[in-house]
């Protein structure tokens, strides 16, 4: 099985159906692969705060909350370690 990780950006061009040079069919298909068990689609429980209720455009969910629970599972919201937090600032260091 697949494993996918969306950050906040492309959850909000997902949310909003827009994003410049986003691929919105392909983000489409991702999520109807989940809901099917196909894949898994990890998003990090940092997201409820990023996304925020006023960048919403209301096409498809009017919060974050809602579109979590559309996806009924198929979106497993992770909740980063302090260990996981130090090895992401490295990586965005390199």
């Amino acid at each position: 099985m697949k494993n996918f990780f969306w950050d906040s950006c492309v959850i909000a061009a997902f949310l909003n159906e827009e994003w410049e040079g986003a691929d919105i069919a392909s983000l489409n298909q991702f999520v109807q692969d989940a809901k099917n068990g196909d894949c898994n689609i990890y998003v990090s429980s940092i997201t409820i705060a990023e996304i925020l209720p006023s960048y919403l455009k209301e096409k498809r969910f009017n919060s974050y909350q809602r579109f979590l629970k559309d996806m009924g599972g198929a979106v497993v919201q992770i909740s980063p370690s302090p260990n996981i937090l130090a090895f992401a600032a490295r990586l965005r260091d390199v």
